[in-house]
């Protein structure tokens, strides 16, 4: 006996019930149900189906990215920081794979210099800060960078501090 012929398929069709034998049954004024399908093509089409679903549904690492942090931006900013620092938005860049968070600081006459004075010990700060952020690692295995802005309230014209975080910053050295 063909295996083909062990497909029962029933077609209902304007009150009248067609019985087709055969593998496929199909018509633009039918529906299709399927009555007994042997285990093995019962896996086979659950395995089928589950690849075709899951293979759907994946966005790209750049989507991915720039949805979280759209959300992040959406839940989250602004946000009080410190008593000094409030981030105001968190965005992600796709030509360049750079988030980028922006901040306002709380400033004085004196503010601008002891940024410039601080530059270093701010970068590293931040290094390492980036480095134990464990929500960020799968974009920082795929290299991405991480950008941070520092404006004065006063003059949001004046950037404190800007610096972008490479992976050959915060990937540990060998």
């Amino acid at each position: 006996m063909d295996v083909f012929m062990l497909y029962k398929y029933t077609c209902i069709h304007a009150k009248r019930r067609i019985k087709y034998n055969g593998f496929l049954a199909s018509s633009h004024n039918c529906t299709i149900f399927v009555r007994k399908l042997p285990h093995d093509m019962r896996k086979l089409l659950f395995f089928t189906l589950a690849a075709l679903l899951f293979s759907a549904c994946q966005e790209s690492l750049e989507d991915r990215a720039a949805r979280e942090a759209q959300d992040y931006n959406r839940k989250y900013c602004p946000q009080q920081v410190d008593e000094n620092s409030r981030l105001d938005s968190f965005t992600f860049d796709k030509s360049s794979h750079t988030f980028v968070r922006y901040f306002t600081i709380v400033t004085d006459s004196q503010s601008a210099q002891r940024a410039q004075e601080k530059a270093v010990e701010i970068r590293n700060a931040l290094v390492e800060e980036v480095r134990n952020d464990m929500n960020m690692r799968i974009f920082k295995e795929k290299g991405y960078s991480f950008r941070f802005v520092a404006r004065s309230d006063q003059d949001s014209a004046l950037v404190l501090y800007d610096a972008t975080i490479t992976q050959n910053d915060y990937q540990p050295k060998q």
